[in-house]
């Protein structure tokens, strides 16, 4: 009887052999599953799951193959393949990834646009321009492009110039104006106002991002065990002896480079974000530091760094990017520690501009003001320069406020000051050089001038160009994009 039962219970016994099997099945088969799933999520037309990487107030932009952002990244790569065919997918996979998510936002945006203004093909149009690769959206995206942005389309959707385009543009071409500006900067302030030291220790801290290229001792070997083995004998006997003694261990076969120049803007440059990083985290007691073995094409390499370039002997313009940069990332703490400060440096800033004051001067009585002399412009420039070349990046012409006080103002007069968008952080006041129009006396014919015809008309589509993009429409429509779905989902090497 007993017998029995024990048959019974080893029958009804399963073999571990058969459990396995069953659960390597099973996760097999949950596997597969996922894959397919994801092949059927990733290659329908639109939604079903895929990741949104760009999304405006009425549309929405995933990574399926027919929608903008994977059409605008294909379109990238040929163009780049095609310019250089020898390319490595490795160095351009990150720029492409992210050019095509910048490309793709700025046309989210000009695709609520046309869909506001309810520019769509017509169903004959849009079943000649249908592609098996392409999707209804962005059908109508192309078509809406094509008749703002080509130059045919232009003058049909947007108008030919009209009479009054045409004096408007030629007296607008004619008037010419250059002006002495000071500039009262929140941020210039607040940087008069940052200790040496500090910068110098934000340097240090950040040494990787300012440091263009450091001399290192260098062992190089054929892999990870003989790196260690430098790294253990350079401990255990010093920097000179451990030299020495490396260079006559057979074990190790290093070949040593006693002053090697890694670079930021050359394959070195994560070998010296390493050996930086050692120097960043030696202890204070100690004159070198030694790195981590460092893999790099096919070697292992470690590196000994005794000092790096101090901040006594940067350069002046360097000085001056890594002090803008500590501001910027301090900006609040140094704007409370010295709100009080700001608030009477502005009314003293105001009550210095008195009439014919020299603007030099009000420049040295107030730390953080910028004198600019701009060469002249008119008021169809995109950009002012000032007499060294430089762009003057202000609101000089898009800002009503500022525009008017500088058209106000006399020649030689000094303007108001203006609270530029009354953020008070910046302030420009004025002293218009000369303001001089001219007319062509040979050409007075404006109507009929072809020539000023097809400038008025490029000038417009220019400006239509830059309307599309700008920051207004990108706030006005809850532009968002979504960069971590891209780092999660492509690979970027």
């Amino acid at each position: 009887m007993s017998q029995n039962k024990k048959q019974e219970k080893q029958e009804k016994t399963i073999d571990p052999k058969v459990i396995r099997r069953v659960i390597l099945q099973a996760f097999v088969w949950v596997l597969v599953i996922a894959f397919v799933s994801t092949i059927g999520v990733m290659w329908d037309d639109q939604g079903m799951g895929v990741p949104t990487v760009v999304e405006t107030s009425g549309s929405k932009i995933d990574l399926s193959p027919r929608q903008l952002y994977m059409l605008e990244f294909e379109r990238l790569d040929e163009t780049l393949r095609e310019q250089n065919p020898n390319i490595d997918p490795r160095t351009i996979n990150k720029y492409l990834v992210y050019a095509s998510l910048t490309n793709t936002a700025d046309m989210a945006v000009r695709q609520q646009f046309y869909n506001d203004i309810q520019l769509k093909p017509s169903d004959f149009i849009k079943s000649q321009m249908q592609g098996a690769n392409i999707n209804r959206d962005v059908l109508d995206f192309q078509y809406a492009e094509s008749a703002f942005l080509s130059p045919l389309g232009a003058l049909s959707s947007m108008g030919a110039p009209t009479v009054s385009d045409m004096y408007a543009y030629s007296d607008l071409k004619n008037f010419a104006i250059a002006t002495e500006m000071i500039v009262f900067n929140k941020t210039n302030f607040l940087t008069v106002k940052v200790p040496e030291i500090d910068q110098e220790n934000h340097y240090l801290e950040n040494i990787g991002q300012w440091i263009e290229y450091q001399s290192v001792k260098n062992f190089q070997v054929s892999n990870r065990g003989q790196a260690r083995r430098v790294i253990k004998t350079l401990k255990e006997l010093g920097l000179e002896e451990g030299i020495l003694a490396i260079a006559k261990d057979p074990k190790i076969g290093a070949t040593y480079t006693p002053e090697l120049m890694l670079t930021a803007g050359a394959d070195t440059f994560d070998h010296m974000i390493e050996v930086v990083k050692a120097y960043k985290e030696k202890p204070v007691d100690t004159a070198y530091a030694i790195s981590e073995p460092i893999y790099e094409d096919g070697s292992y390499h470690v590196s000994i760094i005794e000092a790096v370039t101090p901040f006594v002997a940067l350069t002046p313009p360097l000085k001056a990017n890594i002090l803008q940069d500590y501001v910027l990332k301090n900006y609040k703490k140094l704007a409370k520690t010295h709100a009080t400060e700001w608030d009477k440096a502005t009314k003293a800033f105001e009550a210095s501009l008195v009439s014919n004051v020299s603007f030099t001067t009000v420049v040295a009585e107030n730390l953080g003001a910028v004198n600019h002399i701009t060469t002249p412009f008119t008021m169809l420039n995109r950009v002012i320069t000032n007499v060294t070349g430089a762009v003057i990046n202000l609101p000089v012409l898009s800002d009503k406020n500022v525009l008017g006080a500088l058209l106000d103002t006399p020649k030689q007069g000094i303007s108001p000051v203006v609270d530029v968008k009354d953020k008070k952080e910046l302030y420009i006041a004025f002293r218009p050089l000369f303001k001089n129009y001219t007319q062509d006396e040979e050409n007075t014919d404006v109507i009929n001038d072809a020539a000023l015809f097809q400038e008025v008309n490029n000038y417009k589509l220019t400006v239509l160009q830059t309307s599309l993009n700008d920051e207004n429409k990108k706030k006005r429509y809850k532009l968002k994009t979504y960069p971590e779905v891209l780092t999660n989902l492509i690979p970027v090497y």
